[in-house]
């Protein structure tokens, strides 16, 4: 089963709040997909349950492309105007993007400018058969798509809201299917990797899929400091997988780089709301959805 998960936050002047979490289990389908309708209608009465259920009143909603369906490079630009960057980078993403660039919407955001004025921007591109799946998904809903992301911008809020100290930082977030490590510099995002098919694995085989794991951290932090001539400070663990018992001490130990588990309350009073989990076990879990919910707050 997969899961839909909601998280609705606000704020005042001196904290965030933690206002709604809850979470809806749904088939595993790929209903974004042509042909997708029936598992669309399925997604959608499950969202609708859980949102009756959570007593939601704010119609406005921010969500998560998934990361295999989204197509993110590094890429480097001389001095451009604003409006001239989305021209640039469609003559770039030929490089990158595997459709015909018609068939894609293209998105970025500038994360360095140095002193001759050249950029280093994050480019993220999605086809727009499933953009439109979502808004027809949110329509069929009653919400309001305000906005679609990268998993990899949704987190990289969430690091910055949560004041980790670390100059690098490496995401690993464990899936069932796939596994994604972004690594982040200074808070912006610099790359990530995803190659890792995990489904079944977990519970089956630990060693040889902790063996997976760890290699293919060992790869990008090797590419990090490669790149960037600085190693790794912090490793973070989110996703289902990220409590597998003994996993953050066992990759500290084969890394030799701290590894942490996921705390995205660390800075949201949480007491307002009598959550459906224990949200001392089961908070990492919500890592995503509440770096959704940032977006409206920062």
């Amino acid at each position: 089963m997969g899961s839909i998960k909601v998280v609705a936050l606000s704020q005042n002047q001196e904290n965030c709040f933690l206002d709604l979490i809850g979470e809806a289990k749904t088939p595993r389908l790929e209903w974004y997909k042509p042909g997708g309708k029936k598992a669309m209608e399925e997604v959608a009465k499950a969202l609708k349950s859980l949102l009756k259920e959570l007593k939601v009143d704010n119609r406005q909603v921010v969500a998560s492309l998934p990361e295999s369906e989204v197509v993110s490079r590094q890429v480097s630009l001389p001095p451009l105007k604003e409006n001239e960057i989305t021209d640039a980078l469609k003559f770039e993403a030929e490089t990158f993007v595997p459709y015909p660039l018609d068939q894609v919407s293209i998105d970025y955001e500038i994360m360095e400018t140095d002193d001759a004025g050249r950029l280093t921007v994050f480019a993220i591109a999605a086809r727009n058969d499933l953009i439109e799946a979502y808004v027809k998904l949110f329509k069929m809903v009653g919400l309001e798509m305000m906005a679609l992301e990268s998993p990899a911008v949704s987190v990289r809020r969430l690091i910055s809201q949560m004041g980790v100290s670390a100059e690098s930082v490496m995401m690993f977030d464990i899936g069932e299917k796939f596994s994604d490590i972004i690594s982040f510099k200074k808070g912006n995002i610099f790359y990530g990797i995803r190659e890792m098919e995990l489904e079944g694995k977990i519970k089956n085989a630990i060693m040889p899929v902790f063996s997976s794991m760890a290699e293919e951290i060992r790869r990008a932090m090797a590419l990090y400091t490669e790149s960037f001539n600085k190693a790794v400070d912090l490793i973070m663990l989110s996703g289902g997988g990220a409590k597998m018992p003994g996993l953050a001490e066992e990759l500290t130990r084969v890394l030799g780089v701290e590894v942490q588990v996921i705390a995205p309350f660390l800075k949201i009073d949480v007491s307002r709301v009598v959550a459906p989990i224990d949200l001392n076990l089961d908070a990492y879990r919500f890592s995503l959805a509440t770096g959704l919910a940032l977006r409206g707050l920062v």
